[in-house]
Order: C-alpha cells, then structure tokens, then sequence
C-alpha cells in the first residue's frame, strides 16, 4: 500500500500517514515516523518494544491514602497547607506518590486558597457598599 500524503506540515513538507491497519481493520492514520510508512506504535524498532515491555509499570506504585496524608498535615491553615505540600513533595520524590496524585491534591490546595480568597473579597466589597452608604447617608 503506497505512504497516504494527507497534510501538510508547518514546513510545508508532505506528511505520511501510517500505513499499518488498526486490529479493528481500519488504517492507522497516524503520522508516520520520518522516512518511514508507519507510526512509532506500529514500527518495529527497540524503542517500540521497550515501550511495550514496560506497560502499565509506572501504575504499579503502592497506593498511598491521600486523606492520612492530608490528616497528618493538620488543620488546613497557612502553615497546615504548606506541611501538606511538603509531604506531598517528599513522597513523590521517595517514589511513594505519583504525579497525577501530586498534581490533584496541589491544585485542591490551590482552589481552596482561591475559594477562601473570593470570599474575603465578596465580605470586604460588603464592607465597603455599607460604609459608602453610611458616608452618603450623613451628606
């Protein structure tokens, strides 16, 4: 089967499509590696196998209990969302907690303190509508 050009690249040069049939029986459609016909998942080279062998290998990390890791940080203050961010850190780094764990429990911290921030913005805006009314109210 002849290298299907279906694009363009931003070089302007013809990209091939892989030429390699998907199990379901239609074609890949990925592009294909440089010089060759077929995608790097369909090619046959070490990198492809080595690829394969490792499989699910970085899944296989013991499953740590995000709410004990949060308990043990303490009240989330200031200071107990730092304690928690540290352990967090440590434990990615010991190979203990994988980064998309990592990545969820740094961006709740993150909406808390933006939650938390909202709101003593809307009671300061209240605040203040209260106190300009009481100044119009004595003019």
């Amino acid at each position: 089967m002849p290298p299907v050009l279906d694009a363009l690249d931003r070089q302007g040069h013809a990209v091939v499509n892989c030429t390699a049939m998907k199990p379901d029986g239609t074609p890949c459609g990925a592009p294909a590696r440089e010089g060759e016909t077929t995608c790097f998942f369909h090619g046959e080279g070490e990198a492809v196998r080595a690829a394969g062998a490792k499989g699910g290998a970085s899944r296989n990390r013991p499953v740590l209990n995000l709410r004990q890791l949060i308990a043990e940080a303490g009240a989330l203050d200031v200071d107990g969302k730092q304690r928690l961010l540290a352990a967090v850190a440590e434990k990615v780094l010991a190979g203990q907690l994988d980064h998309a764990s990592a990545r969820a429990v740094t961006y709740a911290v993150q909406t808390a303190d933006a939650v938390a921030r909202s709101a003593e913005l809307a009671a300061l805006a209240t605040k203040l509508d209260a106190l300009e009314e009481a100044q119009h109210a004595r003019h």
